[in-house]
């Protein structure tokens, strides 16, 4: 029967193998002799890293594997084998899968799949980590040594490797709010097709490299599956070279729970393209949405609308909402009645020229503004009679503000009151000025409380969710409340963002009257 028939059922997909950690040729051989038929067939192409010692008293270096061992495993597996030559310093854990990431994409491969060269992830699994890609099931699968307890008394790992391994994916687990049970297993499948979406490169050439390939991926929005392996050996490493490892993964763990919390520019967390809404009481959104919800049904125009989600709430109001954006994000045509693309810093006049609104809402838009003293002026034109615009924008008087500027340890962070995107700061009385400045008044004012349960909680829930105290325990949701008091009391310090409805300014805007002439006998007459 010839090696090349494919699993009754399953569409055929090249597969290439990566080997990592040490290589076995007459073990490594014999593994890739037992697989099952359909999927050898499957496999196009095997990476194999040679290592290049250093040169001995010869004169001439050795590699590692020799080339006639990889020469020999194409015999044997009838496959071509893919090496690269690597210095020791160079041949790093990270380093090598990056280097065959980037070969599988060129070759056009479907899937990647990473295997151990010297038989310690047993290869008879390999079909049942690969075939739900295959299948469509899933973009990436991922061993599990430790299933729902610690690694196997029948397998040779140290007690460290063992209890180790379940900490750390613990401890993920508790920061991520996922539910993995081992996030640093090196043995998985890759489709190539989430491969080439995500920044692979920017990963740490050390072997925290597969925790970050796992986050990359879930904020690919890929699929991820997770399968019990029962593995040989887990006894790479000593226990200094595991404490040392355990060290960067948790340094790795935290830094990305503080970049989904908003903290630091980092780019381990990228997937939040479209503005997160906030529903909690006493909130931007919340309370922009019961002042909306006081006003008759009527045209509304939603500068900076993101994805729509708001503008699909107060459509659902019974208002008519128009949006405008610098970027078109997935579904934001479906939610509002009309979407425009363009840059607000080049104003809006010939856009939306000779059109009015009752209502415009720029919530967190102006701070991301080069000249949002244009965009109100231009917002105040498009105003219908008695319409009003309502803003939010963050409060740089606030006390996380005047704390990190004040310590000069000023720095930009993904969100809040220092997001990388803010080009302009606000406090209460720069904004009366600004708005003053453009001929609006200030008709009504609110302030948000320090949202300490929302940044906690932030990337743990789905899009939209609420915060859940439950979550972070005690002492934030108790801080939330003390902060809520101190609003009260002094409002510039404790006001996360501030919240503004405004009316143009009547008092003094002489376009706003007409002169009338009394004419003896003839009464009054109006003069424009």
């Amino acid at each position: 029967m010839s090696r090349r028939k494919a699993l009754p059922g399953i569409s055929r997909a090249r597969i290439a193998l990566v080997v990592i950690s040490s290589y076995d040729s007459k073990c490594f051989e014999a593994a890739m002799k037992e697989l099952p038929e359909w999927l050898s067939g499957m496999i196009g192409g095997i990476f194999v890293p040679s290592i290049v010692s250093p040169v001995g008293l010869d004169g001439r270096g050795s590699s590692d594997p020799p080339m006639s061992s990889i020469e020999a495993l194409a015999v044997a597996a009838s496959t071509p084998v893919t090496t690269v030559e690597l210095q020791v310093g160079d041949a790093l854990y990270g380093s090598i899968q990056k280097l065959a990431f980037r070969w599988a994409l060129e070759e056009n491969f479907d899937i990647v799949a990473i295997v151990n060269g010297s038989g310690n992830f047993p290869m008879g699994s390999l079909a049942a980590l690969v075939k739900p890609i295959i299948v469509g099931e899933c973009d990436v699968v991922s061993a599990s040594r430790v299933g729902d307890g610690i690694v196997s008394k029948d397998v040779d790992a140290p007690w460290y490797k063992r209890f180790g391994n379940r900490g750390l994916s613990d401890l993920t687990n508790r920061l991520t709010g996922k539910s993995f049970d081992d996030w640093h297993c090196a043995y998985r499948a890759y489709s190539c097709r989430a491969l080439d979406a995500i920044p692979f490169d920017r990963n740490s050439d050390g072997h925290i490299f597969d925790f970050e390939m796992m986050v990359q991926l879930l904020e690919g929005n890929f699929a991820v599956s997770e399968i019990p392996v029962s593995i040989v050996a887990d006894n790479a490493f000593n226990w200094i070279e595991c404490a040392s490892f355990a060290f960067a993964a948790i340094i790795s763990i935290v830094r990305y729970r503080s970049h989904k919390m908003g903290f630091g520019t980092g780019s381990t967390a990228f997937n939040s393209l479209a503005y997160e809404l906030k529903f909690r009481e006493n909130t931007s959104h919340a309370n922009l949405l019961q002042w909306i919800g006081e006003c008759p049904p009527g045209s509304v125009l939603d500068v900076g609308c993101s994805d729509g989600r708001f503008g699909e709430l107060v459509e659902s109001m019974g208002h008519t909402v128009v949006g405008v954006d610098g970027m078109e994000l997935p579904g934001v045509r479906t939610r509002i009645s009309e979407f425009y693309e363009t840059d607000l810093d080049q104003g809006l006049a010939e856009l939306l020229g000779g059109r009015r609104f009752d209502l415009i809402v720029a919530a967190d838009v102006l701070e991301h503004l080069r000249t949002p003293e244009m965009l109100l002026a231009e917002l105040k034109a498009l105003l219908s009679e008695d319409g009003i615009i309502l803003v939010s924008v963050p409060n740089l008087s606030h006390w996380y503000g005047r704390l990190k500027v004040g310590s000069g340890m000023f720095s930009y962070d993904r969100r809040g009151l220092f997001d990388v995107g803010h080009l302009r700061f606000f406090t209460p009385v720069s904004f009366r000025r600004t708005a003053s400045s453009v001929g609006l008044e200030i008709v009504k004012t609110a302030s948000t409380n320090t949202p300490v349960v929302d940044v906690l909680t932030r990337g743990r829930r789905a899009a939209g969710d609420s915060g859940h105290a439950s979550e972070i325990g005690v002492f934030p949701v108790a801080f939330e409340k003390l902060a809520k008091s101190l609003l009260r009391v002094w409002p510039s310090m404790f006001s996360y963002q501030l919240l503004f409805e405004l009316r143009e300014t009547k008092r003094g805007n002489f376009n706003r009257f007409d002169f009338i002439k009394v004419v003896p006998g003839d009464g009054p007459q109006v003069q424009s």
